[in-house]
């Protein structure tokens, strides 16, 4: 994954917790941050 990319979706996700700034929130938003990766890893190889 380009750090093009990296920036533009940790922005969004950012904003997604700016929006709803509760603890469990943002982490449920960084798991799925954390899936996306893996996936795109995973479907690159």
């Amino acid at each position: 994954m380009s750090p093009v990319s990296r920036l533009v979706f940790s922005n969004f996700f950012e904003n997604l917790n700016i929006d709803s700034p509760n603890i469990s929130n943002s982490s449920v938003y960084n798991l799925s941050f954390h899936m996306f990766l893996q996936q795109s890893n995973s479907s690159r190889s």
